[in-house]
């Protein structure tokens, strides 16, 4: 995991327990070597990420009698450990993953951040146990042998993501966000320290008193992100969310921000004039890569292999190129992700407010419409048809979806099916209690979808070694989005309503009120190419992927063939076949990767 750590590395090894670390320097950079201990050395952590609140618990554990020999927040959690123990985890606000070996007790405690920044990763023995930041880290561990869980594989094709505690990996268990772990002499305990509830109470407040109370904590949020001792900068893509906090962080940093966009050759796709405008109009120091198709080809390998799973979009190479450029200036970005799922910015959830619209009409509208709509069999006239009528939840729960059962049809080998159980039981429980069909639907994303893109946001960055900050998802303002009625989200049909009327403030009209593009890739057309990224449809007609069984081939095949004489637009399906097949290779097969692709074949502007 060098390329998550490459400023410096540390090992403990005390009879039956063992860490080790890469460290990315950016607190402390002297004094901040871990592992790291409390003064007799019978407390041990291994850290990841950031906690934007240790100075202000550093004094209060100075007062308890603490002493400090660094100024880390590495060691403010260890203190704060031994102050409170495992609800220590309350306290902090920031992005964090980490494990604590306690000597006396021997006892491992894991820990992750609220929202799930910071990924964390276990595996469990007859008697021992293994964690890491990362799958590949834990592969290097003999006795886990890397097989596909094959139960998963569905829910992976219509979501592009595992809910839960899964992964595409037998045995390897992800640690939910919000949740803790605590292992001693064999027995496991999970305990989820943090919940995302919604306040039942009416929303009495008016547009305007959020628009200031979500200033005043995002302008807050974006400040303690800003802490750094090395140089940092934004992830702006013109998009409103990253334009919103570069705008914030622009106006607090106290030297010319750094900012970094990603362009395309199509223009259909490239949003970098949006960028550039937003640069201009903020006064930053703006970097651009427009990545060619044989760049975006010729990364992909090195992608799947970062994020230890096929990727679930493909803005995940432009991001990682993107994050690669970033390193030769800065080494902490800021980036927008999370502002989706909290006020409602998917083009998808106009499906629901469709939907709800749909149930205020007459018996005989309704049934005409139904009418209507029943001889067209298009995928979006399909999930049209769906949000129609199928049962609230059930729609909530489908509403992420990338590939519907009926495109998906005779795709496996095997007779397998998603139900979507699990994400119908956590819509569910008790902490959503609401009635709000949009703000349930909102909750679910939350509490999955965005875990996705976290996971995929932190891969990529710290692939090219800079560590990505998320001001959207401090916890305060998940907590304050909560109370706010989805109503004052999406305003009808218009998505983003509330977080767009405070974008007004800032930044030009033809930025907050341009149609959302979502970072997009020209993947049909690329597919059709087969110089470019077309070669890797070659890669579902071996002799491997033949044997490994996962597939109808000449249902796969079909879609190949439709595709590239430009019959039909597979290019999601086929997405997903080229990216499990990668990553089938890269670990079940252990073909590795090839070596990293040079920067100089992207250009800079």
């Amino acid at each position: 995991m060098t390329h998550r750590g490459p400023d410096d590395a540390g090992v403990y090894v005390h009879r039956n327990a063992g860490l080790g670390h890469r460290r990315l320097s950016i607190i402390d950079l002297a004094g901040g070597h871990q592992p790291m201990s409390n003064e007799d050395q019978t407390i041990w952590i291994t850290f990841n990420g950031e906690i934007y609140n240790y100075r202000e618990l550093a004094d209060f554990l100075v007062q308890k009698g603490h002493t400090f020999r660094t100024r880390s927040d590495s060691e403010t959690i260890i203190h704060l450990y031994e102050q409170l123990g495992p609800s220590c985890v309350e306290r902090l606000n920031g992005m964090f993953a980490f494990g604590i070996w306690d000597q006396k007790a021997q006892r491992l405690f894991l820990a992750r951040d609220r929202m799930g920044v910071k990924p964390l990763f276990y595996w469990l023995g007859d008697a021992s146990i293994v964690f890491a930041s990362e799958i590949k880290a834990l592969l290097a561990y003999p006795p886990i042998q890397p097989t596909l869980n094959l139960e998963a594989l569905p829910e992976y094709f219509a979501f592009r993501y595992l809910g839960g505690e899964r992964t595409l990996f037998t045995g390897i268990r992800s640690l939910e966000p919000g949740h803790t772990l605590l292992w001693e002499q064999g027995n496991l305990r999970l305990n989820k320290y943090w919940f995302m509830r919604f306040r039942q109470e009416e929303d009495s407040q008016s547009i305007q008193d959020r628009t200031e109370e979500l200033d005043r904590l995002l302008g807050d949020s974006v400040r303690i992100r800003l802490m750094s001792e090395v140089p940092l900068g934004t992830y702006c893509s013109g998009g409103v969310d990253s334009s919103l906090i570069t705008a914030y962080a622009a106006r607090q940093n106290g030297n010319t921000l750094n900012t970094f966009s990603v362009g395309f050759e199509e223009p259909e796709f490239d949003e970098s004039s949006y960028a550039r405008k937003v640069s201009t109009t903020v006064g930053t120091a703006h970097h651009q890569l427009v990545v060619t198709e044989r760049t975006f080809a010729d990364t992909l390998p090195q992608a799947v292999w970062l994020l230890d799973s096929p990727l679930n979009h493909a803005n995940s190479v432009p991001l990682y190129l993107l994050s690669r450029l970033a390193k030769q200036t800065v080494t902490v970005m800021l980036t927008g992700e999370g502002s989706d799922e909290l006020f409602g910015g998917y083009p998808r959830y106009r499906l629901l407010t469709g939907r709800l619209v749909f149930e205020k009409l007459p018996g005989a509208a309704r049934r005409s419409l139904a009418y209507c709509l029943a001889p067209f069999s298009t995928p979006r006239l399909r999930r049209i048809r769906q949000a129609l009528s199928a049962p609230l939840d059930d729609l909530i729960v489908q509403n992420a979806r990338f590939i519907d059962d009926h495109a998906a049809h005779g795709l496996f080998a095997h007779d397998q099916a998603f139900l979507g159980d699990d994400r119908l039981k956590a819509l569910q429980g008790a902490e959503t209690t609401s009635s709000d069909p949009l703000g349930r639907l909102l909750y679910l994303d939350l509490k999955t979808y965005l875990v996705s893109l976290l996971d995929r946001q932190d891969k990529m960055s710290m692939g090219a070694s800079i560590e990505s900050r998320v001001p959207f998802l401090d916890y305060r303002i998940v907590e304050w989005s909560l109370s706010v009625s989805a109503s004052k989200k999406i305003n009808r049909f218009q998505n983003k309503y509330l977080l767009k009327r405070l974008a007004s403030r800032y930044l030009p009209c033809e930025v907050v009120h341009r149609r959302k593009s979502g970072f997009g890739v020209p993947l049909a057309r690329w597919l059709r190419n087969e110089r470019g990224l077309g070669a890797y449809l070659d890669l579902l007609r071996t002799t491997k992927t033949r044997e490994r069984g996962l597939w109808d081939t000449r249902r796969v095949e079909r879609l190949i063939q439709e595709h590239t004489a430009g019959i039909n637009d597979h290019n999601e399906l086929l997405w997903e076949l080229i990216n499990v097949e990668l990553w089938c290779s890269i670990y079940l097969d252990h073909k590795g990767v090839s070596p990293t692709v040079p920067l100089g074949s992207v250009r800079k502007s």
